[in-house]
C-alpha cells in the first residue's frame, strides 16, 4: 500500500481503494460546513470540494453532485441508486453530461453528504469529478454491441479510470485531465481531441492521440504520439501523459494549463518525443 494515500497496489500498478476514500467524505462535510457558515470563501471551497466530486451552484445554497462512471456504463444497482436518490432527496434536475456521467443540480449540502457516501454502496467512486483531476473516462458508447467495432474497448476505460483513482492523492496536477476510448466504428467519442485519446484499430491495437481538446482559447485535434500502442501498455501511455503534464503544465497561468497549450509551448515535435521517453 502507498502510505498516505488511498491507494493499493495489485499487478503492480495503483488500483483505487473504495474504503480509505470513503474515509476521507467527512472532511468535504466539514468544508462544506464551513463555506455555509461563512467560514471558508466560494473560491477555496471550489479548490477543495471538486475533489470529493462536488461543488457550490452559483446561488451559493445549493451543490452540485458529480457521479463517475467509466465509459458511461450504468449497471443495474447504480442506475437504481440514482433514481432512488431522485426521489429521496427531490431532485429536480438531472444532467447527462457529454463526459459520460450525470450530475444532480440544486441539491442541499447536507443532502450532497449522504448522496457522494451512499455511491459508494453501488461502486461509484466520485473523487475527482471537479477540479484539477483527472475526470471521468470516456468510451464509444456501443462499444461491446456495435457490429462495426474493431473491438471492445469498455474494459480498458475502466482499468485506466481505476488506475487514476489509484493515483488521485499523490498528484497534483496543474489543471483537469480528460481521457477517452474510441472503439474505432465512427460511433464517436472525440478520442481524438482529449488531453489523451486511444482509437482501436482493425489489427487489435491502439493509435494514441495527446493535447487536444475544445474551449474558447484554441480548440484543436490530438497529436498522434503513438501508433499501434500495444492493449497491454495502455496504462503505461496514462501514466507518460499524467507524467508530462505533471512536469510541463503551466502551473502559474492557469488560463493555458490544459495539455493542448502545453503542447504549443514545446513544440509538436518536442511534445511527441516527451511523451515517449
Amino acid at each position: 500500500a502507498r502510505t498516505g494515500n488511498a491507494a493499493f497496489v495489485r499487478d503492480g500498478r495503483p488500483h483505487a481503494d473504495p474504503a480509505a476514500l470513503r474515509a476521507r467524505l467527512p472532511e468535504f462535510a466539514e468544508a462544506a460546513r464551513k463555506f455555509h457558515s461563512g467560514e471558508m470563501n466560494k473560491k477555496e471551497f471550489k479548490s477543495f470540494s471538486g475533489w470529493f466530486g462536488s461543488l457550490p451552484q452559483r446561488d451559493d445554497e445549493t451543490h452540485m453532485v458529480r457521479f463517475r462512471l467509466a465509459g458511461g456504463r450504468l449497471t443495474e444497482p447504480k442506475l437504481a441508486y440514482i433514481v432512488d436518490s431522485v426521489e429521496k432527496y427531490g431532485i429536480d434536475l438531472v444532467h447527462l453530461t457529454t463526459g459520460q456521467t450525470i450530475q444532480f443540480h440544486n441539491v442541499q449540502w447536507e443532502d450532497a453528504c449522504e448522496i457522494l457516501d451512499g455511491m459508494f454502496d453501488v461502486g461509484i467512486i466520485p473523487m475527482g469529478g471537479g477540479g484539477d483531476n483527472p475526470r471521468n473516462v470516456a468510451a464509444s458508447p456501443l462499444s461491446g454491441v456495435d457490429p462495426g467495432e474493431a473491438f471492445d474497448v469498455l474494459p480498458f476505460a475502466e482499468a485506466s479510470e481505476d488506475y487514476l483513482l489509484g493515483i488521485l492523492e499523490s498528484i497534483k496536477l496543474p489543471r483537469k485531465f480528460k481521457m477517452a476510448f474510441s472503439n474505432g466504428s465512427g460511433s464517436d467519442v472525440h478520442a481524438t481531441i482529449r488531453d489523451l485519446g486511444f482509437v482501436a484499430k482493425p489489427n487489435g491495437k491502439f493509435d494514441v492521440y495527446a493535447g487536444g481538446g475544445l474551449g474558447n482559447r484554441g480548440p484543436r485535434a490530438g497529436v498522434l504520439v503513438l501508433s499501434d500502442c500495444e492493449p497491454s501498455d495502455v496504462l503505461y501511455c496514462v501514466e507518460a501523459m499524467i507524467t508530462l503534464f505533471l512536469e510541463h503544465g503551466a502551473y502559474e497561468t492557469r488560463a493555458e494549463t490544459r495539455t493542448r497549450f502545453m503542447r504549443d509551448r514545446l513544440g509538436e515535435e518536442m511534445f511527441v518525443e516527451a511523451f515517449g521517453e
